[in-house]
């Protein structure tokens, strides 16, 4: 019996530890920044206008090849995302990989989440994109820095894949019709008296509520959602409705400077056509 043991316990535990990726060990993740960040004025074309302000001290501004991210090195993760999407974006289809969600390698260690931080928290959270990978298929490097941590918050399972998908399917939608969009996304971290959780050994912030605003310039028309983090049925997508200057109040950033007040004070009454 001891034999057996010695023999079986080994091959049982790699089992075990295969099933699971091992973040930890990952040698795809990038230690430098040079090579994977453009300067911040490189991405004034992910923003429509001003690029947004915060008053906070620990937001970091970093720009990747297709987004650029005001990311809070206290919560470690984003304050905001921002990204711009046209009608000529085609996703390359022969960009897969494996998803290793990488620390963002333009900030320190103890400024940012690391993959071991999210280990273990399925199936209360998981590693919810702000800027989704699908929309990043531009090429294999621009694909691979959607997964950086500092495009990730903690997001509850059902929301990440019901009615946050829905919108993020509806934006697909959308760009089609309108042609352009730009779009901020990211976490109200304590919303509505309801204060954020901590996870991992780095405390990264779990978020009470998300938000994503969406502009449509050649229509002149908004989009804005502050999403509780929880299961929420898809179909209820347009009661999150609200208006810029609202998420602006949760967040006490200021997203959208250059748009006209009433632009951002209006809160839509119906989504926009799928069609």
């Amino acid at each position: 019996m001891t034999l057996w043991r010695i023999i079986l316990f080994p091959l049982l535990l790699a089992c075990f530890f295969s099933a699971y990726p091992s973040y930890a060990a990952n040698t795809d993740c990038p230690i430098s920044c040079s090579a994977h960040s453009r300067s911040q004025e490189s991405c004034q074309d992910m923003i429509f206008g001003m690029i947004p302000t915060h008053d906070n001290a620990n937001e970091i501004k970093v720009c990747h090849k297709h987004y650029l991210v005001g990311a809070n090195i206290v919560s470690k993760t984003p304050n905001w995302v921002a990204y711009h999407l046209t009608s000529t974006y085609i996703p390359q289809p022969d960009i897969s990989r494996e998803k290793y969600y990488c620390p963002d390698p333009c900030l320190n260690s103890g400024q940012r989440a690391e993959p071991m931080d999210y280990t273990g928290l399925y199936p209360k959270y998981n590693r919810g994109h702000m800027t989704p990978a699908k929309d990043n298929k531009w090429d294999l490097d621009s694909y691979q820095e959607s997964f950086y941590l500092s495009n990730i918050v903690p997001q509850q399972p059902d929301n990440n894949n019901g009615i946050w998908l829905q919108l993020e399917n509806d934006i697909d939608v959308w760009l089609k019709t309108y042609g352009e969009l730009y779009i901020i996304t990211g976490p109200i971290y304590d919303y509505q008296g309801i204060k954020h959780q901590e996870i991992g050994e780095n405390k990264v912030w779990a978020p009470v509520a998300l938000f994503k605003i969406i502009y449509a310039p050649n229509q002149q028309l908004v989009l804005s959602f502050i999403i509780p983090n929880q299961p929420i049925p898809a179909s209820a997508l347009p009661r999150y409705l609200t208006s810029i200057s609202t998420i602006n109040q949760w967040t006490d950033l200021n997203l959208f400077a250059d748009l006209p007040p009433t632009l951002k004070d209006s809160v839509p009454t119906s989504l926009w056509p799928l069609q």
